[in-house]
């Protein structure tokens, strides 16, 4: 599957022209549009279907982002933590959803019971004011600004989110 965000309409119209009236293949055209993003799906399928549609959704978020280019190292660790949570046995049953960005999980399909809102992971935004000794993974776990830990290991970020959510309840 393949999403583009084209803000030159000769160039959009040039795309349709080769790929419906000549036919040209899909990669031939990508590789000369870099307006092109192809999209792949996780290469870990969640044997429950409601929750593999979850995990789509969540993965489709990156083409909400209308400069999603520009963010490549953040994009790079969110699919990284995507992954990473998709995998973790921990979380195989639970739905997950994005929240201004941040990661959280809902243990029904209709997200109607999940934990508080200040329970989230997410990878860290850097900078050049902000740096890497941030850490890469940081973990919100209560409503104080400082309730928090920075990981520099998704593995272990997530099994720091995984214990705070065994040690509260969802919410309604």
């Amino acid at each position: 599957m393949f999403w583009g965000r084209f803000v030159d309409l000769d160039r959009l119209t040039k795309v349709i022209k080769l790929w419906t009236d000549d036919e040209v293949d899909i990669g031939i055209i990508v590789s000369d549009f870099r307006e092109i993003e192809g999209y792949e799906g996780f290469d870990f399928i969640n044997s429950n279907p409601d929750i593999e549609k979850a995990w789509t959704k969540v993965r489709n978020m990156f083409f909400n982002n209308t400069v999603f280019w520009k963010d490549t190292e953040w994009n790079y660790r969110y699919l990284e933590l995507l992954t990473a949570a998709k995998r973790h046995k921990s979380l195989e049953n639970y739905y997950p959803f994005t929240s201004l960005g941040r990661l959280r999980f809902s243990i029904d399909q209709d997200y109607k019971k999940t934990w508080s809102l200040d329970l989230y992971i997410v990878p860290t935004m850097q900078s050049k004011e902000i740096g890497k000794d941030l850490g890469e993974f940081y973990v919100s776990f209560n409503d104080k600004r400082m309730a928090r830990e920075v990981f520099e290991n998704v593995n272990d970020a997530l099994d720091f989110y995984v214990m705070k959510l065994s040690d509260t309840h969802p919410e309604k």
